[in-house]
This record gives structure tokens, sequence and C-alpha cells, in this order.
């Protein structure tokens, strides 16, 4: 999950870092090609582990917050991508 905020928080930042002139992993993701696609299919990686590993925990009090957070809270931060 760590590793998806991260990812995440990079995608957004990525148009204030550009001019700013701040360094951001994504922008040199895509100096070396990769595309929207691809930043996208490594997201959903991410978050299907998160998931996965959620999943195996034994909750069963209190499971729908963080569950609804995982499968759909989260996603609505992903600004739209082409």
């Amino acid at each position: 999950l760590g590793r998806f905020i991260s990812l995440l928080d990079t995608v957004t930042n990525l148009k204030k870092d550009n001019r700013r002139g701040l360094y951001n992993p994504v922008a040199a993701m895509a100096a070396e090609g990769a595309t929207d696609g691809d930043l996208r299919e490594i997201l959903l990686g991410l978050m299907g582990e998160a998931a996965a590993a959620w999943e195996r925990l034994p909750l069963l009090r209190d499971a729908e917050i963080p569950r609804s957070i995982l499968y759909a809270g989260i996603w609505k931060q992903l600004p739209a991508m082409k």
C-alpha cells in the first residue's frame, strides 16, 4: 500500500513538479518510454498486492471501512490518465 501511495503521489504532483523544475520519478519513467497505461498497470499491480494481503488478515470487526478504501476510495485520488 505504501508503494501505491508513493507512486500515486508522484503522479498527482507531476505537473507541479515539472513547473517547479523538481525531480519526479514519473517524469523520469516517461522519459524512458513509460506510458500512462504502463503507470496504470503498475498502480493496479501494487493495489492488487495490497488488497490480497488485506484479505488474508483475520479481521471481522469494522472491516468494511478499510475494504471500501482499498477497493474504491483510493482510486478517487487518481487523476485522469489518458
